[in-house]
């Protein structure tokens, strides 16, 4: 199946996208990704993300490299199926923005808080969301704190 997830991806690429850049950066975004997470789930991250395909192959793999880094394996792929535009953000905003967060809350904590509040991951790149979540946790305790910028989006803004 996962040839044909691929075949009518490349299809819906070529909508969008110029040949070249199909034809070029998507075999290079599935090799990057495949082994990692697996052809069909490649594909769907690309699916969710078409830039991709006109990334950089080294930055790609930096970008995977260092989300492997902060949350593991697992949470690292569970994030980018998340919301897979965190693989276009450069590795200086994933260490301040992201990281901060992981160093506060953990892996899988920020997993189950973007999760359910997809506005999280998008906030914490141009923003100091770690601030906001140390205010909250010292005025609500850890694990209130934590539910809060997991399930009120508004309280990060």
């Amino acid at each position: 199946q996962g040839w044909l997830a691929e075949a009518v991806l490349r299809e819906s690429l070529l909508l969008t996208s110029r040949p070249g850049d199909v034809a070029e950066g998507l075999p290079q975004v599935l090799a990057t990704l495949d082994p990692l997470f697996g052809r069909e789930a490649a594909v769907q991250i690309v699916e969710d993300n078409p830039a991709l395909i006109k990334s950089s192959p080294d930055d790609l793999k930096d970008v995977v490299a260092l989300l492997i880094t902060l949350l593991g394996q697992p949470a690292a792929a569970a994030l980018i199926s998340i919301d897979a535009q965190v693989l276009g953000r450069s590795t200086v905003e994933i260490r301040r923005g992201l990281g901060a967060l992981v160093g506060l809350l953990g892996p899988e904590a920020v997993v189950a808080a973007a999760r359910t509040n997809k506005f999280l991951l998008r906030f914490c790149w141009g923003h100091r969301v770690d601030e906001v979540v140390r205010a909250l946790q010292r005025m609500l305790g850890a694990s209130a704190g934590l539910h809060a910028v997991t399930h009120c989006p508004r309280l990060i803004t």
